[in-house]
């Protein structure tokens, strides 16, 4: 029965009884109860002229995804982001007290819309121009602004770089508790593996 909000503003906004202040063009994200008052409401701090969010689904946890644009550098809670383009698109997710527990960005792109698949898995899409990684593949635009379609794991902290084939990685880092353990090929039916984890 919950209603969230989001989008991007300047100078101030008024939630209900809340009020935030940008630091130059922020996104928002808010929860109100179903007669309107609003639960909260938190922001990321953008430095650039562009931070909106465009799209919101609630994942089968309760978790919000949301998918949009920034420019500059950007606080998602205790996730600092930037863009050495114009601009970024991202996927980012607040747990339902609003707290922000992830984001992807890559750019140069806006995202327009986010859902999910029957296994909770994040479907993002927008535009893009020029050339853009996402995950380990590369995309040029053909002249203009093309449309991407893009399939993510859980959205949890910021994506970490790829391991060597004789190492096992634990991700998402960090969790709430549930992680997963991937064992390369080689090392599947080793006798003597130690997996080691670390913290920041």
């Amino acid at each position: 029965s919950n209603i969230y909000v989001t989008g991007g503003f300047q100078d101030s906004i008024q939630l209900g009884s809340l009020k935030l202040y940008d630091s130059g063009s922020d996104f928002y994200l808010s929860k109100f109860d179903e007669n309107g008052s609003v639960i909260w409401g938190v922001q990321a701090n953008c430095d650039g002229n562009i931070a909106s969010g465009s799209d919101i689904v609630l994942d089968f946890d309760g978790n919000c995804i949301i998918t949009g644009a920034f420019s500059g550098n950007a606080e998602f809670g205790s996730f600092n982001v930037s863009t050495i383009n114009s601009y970024d698109m991202f996927v980012t997710k607040y747990n339902s007290n609003g707290t922000c527990v992830g984001i992807r960005n890559f750019g140069q792109a806006s995202g327009f819309s986010v859902s999910l698949d029957s296994y909770n898995k994040t479907i993002c899409t927008g535009v893009f121009l020029n050339t853009v990684n996402i995950g380990s593949n590369n995309f040029t635009s053909f002249g203009g602004q093309d449309i991407y379609l893009a399939k993510l794991d859980d959205i949890v902290g910021i994506e970490e770089g790829r391991f060597s084939s004789d190492q096992l990685a634990i991700y998402a880092n960090p969790n709430n508790g549930t992680c997963f353990i991937q064992i390369p090929d080689d090392l599947v039916n080793d006798k003597n593996v130690t997996l080691s984890i670390y913290d920041a």
